[in-house]
């Protein structure tokens, strides 16, 4: 039971491209956060609503390879360096209760684990995700913003969700700092 409630926590609806003109507004008190590639080019937005006990999290990406990445929430809203060990002042994964990381991991998933996503041909994405038990600011729930803030790294491919710490998912290579 413990796994289907893990898989329903983060749903994903990846979105055909012309999902622009389907996607609903964002209430005004939603925060965009701007991902930068590990060679400082623009790749994109993140848009956080909060809803009760979940966030909604909007991605519309670009400037990356083609094919399947690993996104994850990192404990610290710093997206430097930039270059070969790009990012690494993210710290870990957000995980305020000490889980194991993997949405397949049999002892459950930390907060920061997010499904993979696809980019296309193009290096596009655009998709939602709802992660619940997260908020922004609530102090009664894990929050993104923090004293230190946090921020969503991509890697260069698939986690593996289940293997730590990043399900295998290889090099950091785009990141939004949330603040």
């Amino acid at each position: 039971m413990k796994f289907i409630y893990a898989l329903m926590a983060l749903t994903v609806f990846t979105a055909p491209a012309c999902a622009a003109d389907n996607m609903t507004a964002l209430p005004a008190d939603a925060i965009t956060s701007e991902f930068v590639t590990n060679t400082g080019d623009n790749a994109g937005t993140v848009q956080i609503t909060e809803h009760g006990d979940h966030l909604l999290l909007k991605f519309d990406l670009s400037n990356l390879t083609a094919g399947v990445h690993a996104i994850h929430i990192h404990e610290k809203g710093d997206c430097s360096p930039i270059g070969d060990k790009a990012f690494t002042n993210t710290g870990g994964h957000f995980n305020p209760t000490g889980a194991d990381h993997g949405i397949l991991n049999t002892k459950g998933m930390h907060a920061g684990d997010l499904p993979n996503f696809y980019a296309h041909a193009g290096g596009t994405a655009k998709f939602d995700v709802f992660a619940h038990g997260l908020s922004l600011n609530n102090a009664d729930t894990p929050n993104l913003l923090d004293t230190d803030g946090s921020a969503f790294v991509i890697h260069n491919a698939a986690d593996d969700y289940k293997s730590g710490p990043a399900g295998d998912a290889g090099p950091r290579i785009a990141c939004a700092t949330v603040k």
